[in-house]
């Protein structure tokens, strides 16, 4: 990876692990109320039966809710996820390192699923599957799921229209900065997109009436044609 761009670097949101969080906070509640309802005790040195169950009882509600909080970060720390120029990478692991990698080549469909929550706090799972047995990808809990889907879509595409040559490994600053230009476009692209999303919101809980949300729709859509139509360019230079 030493030799290519890194152009988006993608870890598990820590809204993906929701549920751990609430079975952390679960665990301390009980454990409260265990200390002021059933008389607990916490000791290092316990002296009786009693208090060596109490200690024993403790410490595995304390270590479940550390473990609970514990997984996201781990997670976070030990699988990443790299879209590149040229393929998606997936590295898992810590001392030794697992490298998976899917060229956009091989990329056989592309989905991007968003849960109730996920809609919400605007998360979900990307998964990208391969011609190639063994080397499909799964990306769960990344932040702005249909960004991401649109970015390997708009890639895959350009590929198949034989239009991959700019995103190749290039030399000289006209490479480097049509490199930049693309990139700008595609992330003002996923910008409107976002944009649209807001205004609908807007539009469905009454903010705003039926014509700011049309004349404010068709400007962004517009927009969104016009940047299409720059990316075709730079993509036939």
């Amino acid at each position: 990876m030493e030799n290519e761009h890194k152009e988006l670097v993608l870890t598990t949101s820590r809204f993906y692990f929701l549920g751990n969080y609430f079975i952390a906070l679960l665990t301390i509640i009980f454990l409260v109320l265990a200390y002021t309802s059933f008389n607990f005790t916490f000791t290092l040195t316990p002296k009786n039966q009693s208090e060596l169950v109490s200690t024993l009882v403790v410490l595995g509600i304390a270590a479940i809710a550390v473990v609970m909080v514990e997984q996201p970060e781990w997670e976070k720390f030990r699988t990443k996820f790299f879209v590149t120029m040229n393929e998606v990478v997936k590295e898992e692991g810590i001392i030794q390192k697992e490298r998976v990698v899917l060229p956009y080549a091989t990329v056989a469909d592309i989905r991007a699923q968003m849960g109730f929550m996920g809609r919400l706090l605007n998360y979900g799972t990307v998964s990208v599957s391969s011609f190639k047995p063994g080397s499909d990808m799964v990306m769960k809990g990344v932040r702005r799921p249909e960004k991401v889907h649109i970015m390997i879509q708009n890639r895959v595409n350009m590929l198949r229209e034989g239009q991959l040559q700019m995103f190749g490994k290039r030399e000289g600053g006209k490479g480097e900065q049509a490199d930049e230009k693309i990139y700008e476009l595609e992330n003002k692209r996923s910008e409107l997109e976002e944009m649209i999303e807001k205004t609908k919101e807007s539009f469905y809980n009454r903010e705003i009436d039926e014509g700011q949300f049309n004349s404010t729709v068709e400007k962004f859509q517009q927009q969104i044609i016009e940047i299409d139509v720059k990316l075709k360019k730079l993509g036939k230079k």
